[in-house]
């Protein structure tokens, strides 16, 4: 990945697979507007069959990010495509997808079955409550956009369960 460089937000990012492919991701979009768009997942199973199924997940992700703004809209389209698919193979996508505006200091949160993004303010550390059930899971899953207010310093950590794995 090339690293974004926008103003007001200084981002990081490492994978590093147990193997030498697999399931997990993280993934940039940057938006027309000086948005930020971060997808995280992990694509359940592991080696070749992991890795086909999240560049499945990711290029649904990619070709759908610009149509919708509610993150949450945007989690249930993506599973509105993948579901069939995933169901048959019994394989699914847990998925966090975030937005960080810069200018009005906000973060738009949507969470299909990761690890909750962790906020970091002040020396103090909280989860951004956010759920929703793995993409692929089951038809017709919903999910729901959460809006946090960012303030200068603030820290958000991302990651999949492979932290929790090592």
């Amino acid at each position: 990945h090339s690293t974004p460089v926008l103003p007001n937000i200084k981002v990081a990012g490492s994978s590093i697979p147990a193997k030498e492919v697999g399931g997990d991701f993280f993934a940039y979009h940057t938006y027309a507007d000086g948005r930020l768009g971060v997808a995280v997942g992990d694509v359940s199973g592991k080696g070749i069959p992991a890795a086909l199924l999240m560049a499945l997940a990711l290029n649904t992700f990619e070709t759908l990010v610009d149509t919708y703004h509610d993150q949450g809209d945007l989690l249930e389209a993506c599973n509105v495509s993948l579901a069939p698919r995933m169901m048959q193979s019994r394989q699914n996508a847990a998925f966090l997808s975030v937005v960080l505006d810069g200018r009005n200091y906000e973060a738009q949160v949507a969470n299909a079955g990761l690890i909750a993004p962790l906020l970091w303010r002040g020396g103090q550390v909280q989860y951004v409550e956010s759920f929703g059930l793995p993409l692929g899971a089951m038809h017709g899953a919903s999910y729901t956009e959460q809006v946090v207010a960012l303030q200068p310093g603030d820290s958000l950590l991302l990651v999949s369960d492979g932290i929790v794995e090592a």
